[in-house]
């Protein structure tokens, strides 16, 4: 298995239940439980879901802010393969993938995520080892209504090189068929998060990928985009 949890009906069963427990303490803006009573909390709607945001990289900064929701535009315009979070919702994250792309243009939909730099991928001089410094370097760090969640969140829990890797001419010079990077969407590049992060819509999210010092050098549209994976509550932020 090429991460560290299996998926299974059992664990996404214990990942809800869990999701719950947690819910059940969420308190509104005046310290008041908003799911008051297991009765409020089971009469909610709620299904498995998936986040994306992604940011454009550059070889000038050294922070770039990662847009959780929809109302946050500081990271520019939102890509049409985004799926941030609405105002009256709220999403429970059990694990998420950070990886990097190479679009052909700001609005290509039909492009791969890698957690690695594929030399066959990032042909540009010194963009593959680029991307790799990025994951040895950088990390993610929350901050939610002015408290900092989570301070460093390493980047290198998401780096995975494939078994099987894209060569231009695997094996032998003459064979010019290449291969494609081995990858399963379900799992690799995915990290739980343990006690799980809870967005609210309308709450004041502050997510940044730091760096100590700004990448060598990038593609034209390479983005770095971040998946949440967990549930999602529907019209449930109590936004006021």
């Amino acid at each position: 298995m090429s991460n560290a949890f299996m998926i299974s009906s059992a664990t996404i069963d214990m990942q809800l239940q869990n999701a719950k427990l947690v819910l059940s303490k969420l308190q509104n803006q005046n310290g008041q439980l908003m799911f008051p009573t297991q009765r409020d909390l089971e009469a909610q709607t709620i299904v498995q879901h998936t986040l994306r945001s992604e940011v454009l990289l550059n070889t000038t900064s050294t922070q770039f802010i990662i847009p959780v929701t929809a109302q946050n535009n500081m990271a520019g315009s939102q890509f049409p393969t985004e799926n941030r979070l609405v105002l009256n919702d709220i999403f429970v994250c059990v694990d998420f993938n950070v990886s990097v792309a190479k679009p052909a243009s700001a609005t290509d939909t039909n492009f791969r995520l890698y957690n690695y730099g594929s030399p066959s991928v990032f042909t540009t001089a010194n963009t593959a080892n680029a991307v790799n410094s990025l994951y040895n370097k950088g990390y993610i760090q929350w901050i939610n209504k002015q408290k900092v969640v989570a301070p460093h969140w390493d980047l290198m829990k998401h780096f995975y090189v494939p078994n099987q890797q894209g060569n231009a001419a695997p094996y032998y010079s003459t064979n010019t068929v290449p291969y494609v990077d081995e990858y399963n969407g379900a799992v690799d590049g995915f990290y739980p998060t343990s006690p799980n992060w809870i967005f609210n819509g309308a709450g004041n999210i502050n997510m940044q990928l730091i760096l100590p010092d700004a990448l060598a050098a990038v593609e034209t549209y390479q983005r770095l985009v971040v998946q949440y994976r967990g549930f999602l509550i529907q019209n449930s932020s109590q936004v006021q």
